[in-house]
């Protein structure tokens, strides 16, 4: 589904938001592109840039963008793509 996100971004010219400590996290960090270095900083610049997404703290840091849209799982697993 996290993969169906960034599809999905990418057909509507959109950004996707990952909060820290959501189960897209731990799919990344636990799986396949762990922090190796220690960096943190440089890591979240490479994966924001690298994959078009903003990684937030916490839920209340997307309240400074104007539109915001909330999906869930099986509605990104069920999204017909362009």
């Amino acid at each position: 589904e996290f993969l169906h996100s960034l599809q999905f971004a990418r057909d509507n010219d959109a950004v996707v938001g990952v909060i820290m400590g959501s189960w897209p996290m731990h799919l990344i960090l636990d799986m396949w592109m762990a922090i190796h270095d220690g960096d943190v900083a440089a890591w979240r610049a490479f994966m924001e840039q690298a994959f078009c997404i903003r990684i937030f703290d916490s839920p209340e840091e997307t309240e400074q963008y104007k539109e915001v849209i909330h999906m869930e799982t099986r509605d990104l697993f069920m999204s017909r793509f362009k």
